[in-house]
């Protein structure tokens, strides 16, 4: 690898900016500016908001920086506007969805703590909200 190091380097360095995306314009709507890109997806494509957004509709722990002129900073999906809605099918919409306390929920994941906006079903036929959890495959440390 002794030949490769400055590959490896300046790689590494390339990917402190916008590497290759170097385009305003978001490649998905081609009307926003692409200024987000995340940590966890391949490629390092740069999408507007609202097309991470919805880009993230199955993802949404995966880790989204914001490119603002000079570097990457942090940020959460749900400060970008993902809500996550439990109780039904992913990208249904709940006529009565239930924020949970406070509007804020914690999940610790294998890559960090996210912050998301959470939505329990709330319609005649729901589910307890622990089982709404439990169904979406995230275990509830308190109850």
């Amino acid at each position: 690898w002794i030949p490769d190091r400055d590959t490896f380097i300046l790689e590494d360095i390339r990917w402190d900016g916008r590497g290759k995306y170097v385009d305003s314009i978001c490649p998905t709507c081609r009307v926003e500016p692409a200024n987000y890109r995340c940590e966890e997806c391949e490629g390092g494509q740069l999408l507007c908001q609202e097309c991470m957004v919805e880009s993230h509709r199955l993802n949404s722990l995966h880790r989204v920086k914001f490119w603002n002129g000079t570097f990457f900073e942090k940020k959460s999906l749900k400060s970008l506007g993902l809500r996550i809605q439990l109780g039904h099918r992913v990208g249904e919409y709940c006529i009565n969805p239930k924020p949970a306390f406070a509007d804020g929920f914690v999940v610790v994941h294998i890559n960090g703590i996210h912050d998301v906006a959470l939505d329990f079903c709330d319609c005649e036929t729901a589910q307890i909200t622990i089982t709404q959890l439990l169904r979406h495959r995230w275990f509830p440390a308190t109850v």
